[in-house]
């Protein structure tokens, strides 16, 4: 609930964390990506994760099983 009217932006403009996840994000940063987003708050982004919207293919855009296997590796 602290981070809910938080913006997103400010996730990446300030190192509020450090550990292995944060340091990821920052380095595998997709400006263009995260463009659409960047404008939320964590609550709206949270919000916005939830709808069928947010998982609906798009043209060129990675899918969630894609980012997932390269965050995580390949699955054996």
């Amino acid at each position: 609930m602290a981070l809910a009217d938080l913006p997103v932006r400010t996730l990446l403009n300030e190192e509020l964390v450090e550990d292995e996840v944060t340091e990821l994000i920052f380095a595998e940063q997709d400006a263009p990506a995260f463009a659409p987003v960047s404008r939320l708050t964590v609550g709206e982004l949270r919000d916005w994760l939830l709808t069928d919207e947010a998982w609906a293919p798009r043209p060129g855009a990675p899918t969630p099983r894609a980012t997932a296997s390269r965050i995580s590796g390949p699955r054996v």
